[in-house]
């Protein structure tokens, strides 16, 4: 009976150390996502800009509705 509880015991403290390995890895794999993240902020912000002053010229004229494809 002993035996089977330190067995287990063992088993657990093990997987222990194997979740903590892996908490540790995710953290690294946070911060590299994080890192990339950034470095597509400022395009997204430019995109974002570009593609509110394209919607807004239909206010400017109306021609601007359409798409390049429907005046061919």
């Amino acid at each position: 009976m002993d035996e089977t509880l330190i067995n287990k015991l063992a088993a657990s403290k093990k997987f222990a150390i194997e979740i903590n390995q892996r908490l540790k890895d995710s953290k690294v794999t946070e911060e590299e996502i994080n890192s990339a993240r950034e470095s597509y902020r400022s395009v997204a912000f430019r995109a974002s800009l570009l593609f509110f002053c394209i919607t807004d010229l239909t206010s400017i004229d109306h021609m601007y509705q359409y798409s390049l494809q429907w005046f061919s």
